[in-house]
């Protein structure tokens, strides 16, 4: 891109100061405790020079100034965060190993809590988007083109923010158990418990006891470490990030209108308007919800079971070789959705009032957090006094996929120890990731919002999403190394070979 004249100026300060403490006792020769307690600060605050007079403001049609892009004036993405956002993070843990013959115990507690400052809004306020209009199309619920318009102008208004806490504990044990000479085995136990609050300070999510089993070998088939056999299995959970509580349990005025213009701002890209089409549409209002009405009553978070076999074998002096086999499922996934309509036709078929229908569509449109896939538990005001009822709405009514994703790897590797001239590690790997989402994140175009991505949002969105995921790599070829030249020099090399991403629309 060719330079030209500066329009304003963007800052943003990140990073902080992290404080760590640890103690550790040698209480007997068999048991040993340790203890600490961390504190860490992180600033996400930006300044834009232009956030107070220019507004977002983007062309998509077929005649755009400048041909279907950005217009005005404004920096970066557009959206400004509110002064001081940040985060603070304080966690303790505490943990033991007891040495008792033939076992080693191994057990803990650790807490962490992780308050957050954030929100955002649009440079200029607002957000506008000139758009080609079909004259008789529906662009949102009441807004319909007039006769003979063939271009009109959307404004939307997203402000979000607050302060917003979340806490995460967990306790383990383990047992490392040396059966004989040859063999290990590894039994473990891991309890989880996950707690976000909203910004009024109420929780709307709160899962307690997560189970979550390890188990572990190992076998020195010859006796003399140059075969060894081993295989682990485990479940992982992963707590609901704090993003979510900023953009599901937040104070959040998300609102659009469409209207008719008669020409363009050339500096900042704002339209004169015309009149109004139809009315103002909401997606949230405002307010802090009920943290009760934002999240399914049944919500499980997100985890998924790992299996891991595999073997090394040392086939000369100072060089092994080994195989090793993963495989991943996701077992509970977890997004939001912003689509009641298959909400509201189930509750027409089923005996509720057209008033009702429409309550329970409107708690799921304005994005509802739950397990896609699953039945799903919804509390609804159903007539507008205050007073909450449970809705029991089942999967199949939503029109959405379960979430899944598998991963199956293949991994060979080849190691030559370090000899005081050099040593050299490969690794090749098949590996194929497929289901219908990635996560927490989505790394085809690189939505960063944890939790709450687009997909599920709309059954539309999942229609062809099944198959090889954006961040599939088929075959990875890992090599790496040093040489001493001298006894002052020594070169090291890293190579990565990959096979690139799916392609997808």
């Amino acid at each position: 891109v060719g330079g030209g004249s500066e329009i304003g100026t963007f800052r943003n300060t990140t990073g902080g100061d992290n404080y760590i403490g640890k103690w550790t006792g040698y209480i007997t020769d068999a048991l040993t405790l340790s203890a600490s307690y961390g504190r860490g600060e992180y600033s996400r605050d930006s300044w834009n020079s232009n956030a107070a007079d220019c507004p977002v403001v983007v062309d998509v049609r077929s005649t755009g100034i400048p041909p279907v892009g950005v217009a005005g004036c404004w920096l970066d993405t557009g959206l400004v965060s509110i002064p001081g956002a940040g985060d603070v993070r304080k966690s303790w843990r505490f943990d033991g190993e007891w040495a008792l013959g033939d076992h080693t115990l191994r057990f803990g507690l650790d807490n962490e809590k992780f308050e957050t400052y954030d929100g955002s809004s649009y440079s200029g306020g607002v957000y506008w988007r000139y758009v080609n209009t079909t004259p008789g199309a529906e662009l949102a619920p009441g807004v319909i083109v007039p006769a003979g318009v063939t271009e009109m102008v959307r404004m939307r208004v997203l402000n979000n923010g607050g302060s917003f806490t979340t806490k995460n504990s967990a306790w383990y044990v383990e047992d490392t158990w040396q059966v004989n000479d040859r063999f290990v085995a590894y039994l473990g136990l891991r309890n989880e418990a996950f707690e976000n609050l909203n910004a009024n300070g109420g929780s709307f999510i709160d899962i307690e006891d997560t189970w979550s089993p390890r188990l572990g070998m190992s076998w020195d088939v010859n006796g003399d470490p140059t075969l060894k056999v081993f295989g682990n299995a485990g479940r992982y959970y992963i707590p609901v990030y704090a993003n979510t509580n900023v953009r599901l349990a937040g104070a959040e005025l998300d609102y659009n209108e469409w209207y008719l213009f008669t020409g363009i701002d050339p500096a900042t890209g704002v339209p004169t308007l015309g009149s109004q089409v139809g009315g103002r549409n909401y997606t949230s209002n405002g307010e802090v919800p009920d943290p009760r009405t934002v999240v399914d009553n049944n919500l499980e978070p997100m985890y998924q079971d790992e299996f891991i076999a595999g073997m090394q074998w040392q086939f000369a002096p100072r060089w092994t070789a080994g195989v090793r086999g993963v495989y991943r499922k996701l077992r509970a996934g977890m997004d939001d959705i912003c689509s009641g309509d298959g909400a509201h036709a189930w509750a027409l078929a089923n005996g509720y009032s057209q008033a009702h229908a429409d309550a329970i569509a409107a708690a799921l449109s304005h994005c509802f957090l739950t397990n896609p896939g699953h039945d799903l538990s919804a509390n609804v005001d159903l007539d507008g006094t205050g007073e909450l009822s449970v809705v029991n709405i089942p999967g199949s009514a939503l029109g959405l996929p379960e979430a899944t994703r598998k991963y199956h790897a293949v991994e060979l590797t080849v190691e030559r120890a370090w000899d005081e001239k050099w040593f050299l590690q490969a690794s090749y790997t098949w590996a194929k990731s497929r289901g219908n989402t990635e996560g927490y994140v989505k790394s085809d175009f690189a939505q960063d919002d944890a939790g709450i991505t687009q997909d599920f949002d709309f059954p539309g969105l999942m229609d062809g999403a099944y198959g090889a995921l954006p961040n599939d790599r088929r075959h990875s070829l890992k090599v790496f190394g040093a040489y001493q030249l001298a006894e002052e020099w020594r070169v090291g090399a890293n190579l990565v070979v990959q096979s690139g991403r799916p392609v997808n629309c």
